[in-house]
């Protein structure tokens, strides 16, 4: 563990070059005074939602194809936002791209990924999330090809703690970022991040109460296979730990904790990012907000959330405005989770 974490760290400033030049953004921080007041504390938003693929993805996509051989075709799988960062990635660095995602794929993310042209191949697959990864790592069996997966892979998590680096950089007085939790990428790269600052800030994860694979396993203090639900809004959270997931390792020794978040506020966060800052987040994007009140309630007085990604069709991301209304309370730890803190 020791040894994977310091290669971890290494990893982190060759990802930020690597970043650099394929001219990936440094997103903005911003205030938000609504939240502050309403929680009683200072919050801030990064804003990876305006990232240039439309998420944080991006980076750790960049990150790992900056090292795949030229020769080769990257092979993933993808829900959406990791699928326009490796097409985004292999586009920029001159690779060739073969991306498997679940149908029922966001409309607005299977129409970017179209947009890349014929050296990015979509290979829709029909099943769940974890049916989609398995048809893309059997073609990534053929000679010529590498697979990159959306979480649990080394270099990715690598891209993905440029986050918190860069966040805890415009802000060093902050005490707390709040990312979301689907395989675990970002929360582990963040939380690294967040452990090596001075003094160490608390990385906290927010989970869909309908795919809670990462709370289930850190409850059990081992990975877990979940019954699979695709009936979460959060689309890019869902699915099950690979059974060799380093995420996991890294999230337990790490993070402060990972809340459940029930749909209505997934949703609700949708609605109040609009409203209240006329920026546009998918229900994946927006979860951090759902970890406010706990966060807040832990002593927590200056508080980061990432709003990750902002790739939604406009009809959904209007329906869900319409009807949803901004959060009042969020989260909550699941069974046994103040035991996992750290």
């Amino acid at each position: 563990m020791a040894h994977a974490v310091g290669a971890l760290r290494a990893e982190r400033e060759e990802a930020s070059d690597a970043l650099a030049r394929a001219g990936l953004l440094r997103t903005p921080l911003i205030d938000s005074p609504s939240l502050s007041d309403q929680y009683g504390c200072e919050v801030r938003l990064k804003l990876e939602c305006h990232q240039l693929t439309g998420s944080f993805k991006a980076r750790g996509a960049v990150a790992a194809v900056a090292r795949v051989p030229e020769a080769q075709t990257v092979v993933t799988a993808s829900a959406g936002n990791h699928a326009l960062g490796i097409a985004f990635a292999c586009s920029s660095l001159g690779r060739a791209a073969e991306i498997f995602i679940p149908r029922g794929t966001d409309p607005a993310k299977v129409g970017a990924l179209e947009r890349f042209g014929s050296g990015i191949r979509t290979r829709v697959v029909d099943g769940s999330y974890d049916d989609t990864e398995l048809a893309a790592r059997e073609a990534a069996e053929r000679p010529g090809t590498a697979f990159i997966s959306s979480y649990n892979d080394p270099l990715v998590i690598a891209g993905q703690s440029t986050v918190g680096a860069e966040a805890l950089a415009q802000w060093p007085q902050a005490d707390a970022v709040i990312v979301p939790v689907g395989g675990g990428g970002l929360l582990s790269g963040v939380a690294l991040a967040c452990a090596d600052h001075r003094p160490p800030v608390a990385a906290w994860g927010v989970e869909p109460e309908l795919s809670p694979a990462m709370s289930v396993s850190l409850e059990n203090g081992r990975i877990v296979r979940i019954v699979e639900s695709d009936t979460s809004a959060a689309q890019g959270l869902i699915g099950n730990l690979d059974v060799d997931s380093i995420t996991f390792a890294l999230v337990r020794e790490y993070s402060a904790g990972v809340i459940l978040s029930a749909e209505d506020d997934l949703l609700g966060a949708v609605a109040q990012i609009y409203a209240e800052h006329a920026i546009v987040v998918e229900p994946s994007g927006g979860a951090a907000l759902c970890g406010l009140e706990r966060v807040s309630a832990s002593g927590a007085r200056r508080i980061i959330c990432v709003l990750t990604g902002s790739n939604v069709a406009g009809g959904s991301h209007f329906e869900i405005i319409s009807r949803h209304q901004p959060i009042r309370h969020s989260g909550k730890l699941p069974p046994g989770g103040e035991s996992m803190m750290s």
